[in-house]
């Protein structure tokens, strides 16, 4: 059984704890993946012709992800939505924050509450393909957007569940990071 995967929510995995693998290799046709590479795949490449991402790669999870991810999610479609607190700020202050999204989500805006579920999605569904090949006891968000808390971390749950096989949705729990 896999101890943890410690992920940072802009879309780093970068700790494993308690993998038992020697010698670990996959030949796939632009890929060699090994005991050290084996998440690069995971959070790369989630959105066919998706966004570019600092890597040079088409959408990363990062990319969606991420503080920035989030707000470029609320960017697509902001116009359309003048009626969300999201666009009464970006008009008044001429930015969004992912802070802001959160906000408004909290608050009760659909538009916000649109895009956390547009972003919880994604990191739902890349978690339960990792969850489903690695079988963890634990997965363990990090990095700065986890700051957002339960209504992000429900909603992972709630797609999580949606994709992750039945013996692996029973058996992993999804946790935020917490120091000490």
């Amino acid at each position: 059984m896999i101890g943890a995967i410690i992920g940072d929510i802009a879309g780093s995995i970068y700790e494993f704890n308690n993998i038992k693998t020697k010698n670990f290799k996959i030949e796939l046709d632009d890929y060699e993946l090994t005991d050290d590479s084996i998440m690069t795949l995971a959070v790369c490449d989630i959105l066919h012709n998706g966004y570019e991402c600092n890597c040079g790669k088409k959408g990363c999870l990062e990319t969606v992800a991420s503080a920035t991810g989030i707000v470029r999610v609320a960017m697509e479609e902001i116009e359309e939505n003048s009626n969300s607190a999201l666009y009464q700020i970006l008009e008044k202050t001429g930015l969004l924050s992912a802070k802001d999204v959160t906000s408004c989500a909290n608050e009760g805006d659909s538009y916000a509450l649109k895009v956390l579920d547009q972003v919880s999605n994604y990191l739902g569904l890349t978690l339960a393909n990792v969850a489903n090949v690695l079988n963890p006891e634990k997965i363990v968000i990090g990095g700065g957007v986890s700051k957002a808390g339960s209504i992000l971390l429900d909603n992972i749950r709630i797609h999580f569940e949606k994709y992750a096989f039945e013996r692996v949705r029973m058996s992993t729990k999804i946790v935020i990071a917490t120091l000490g």
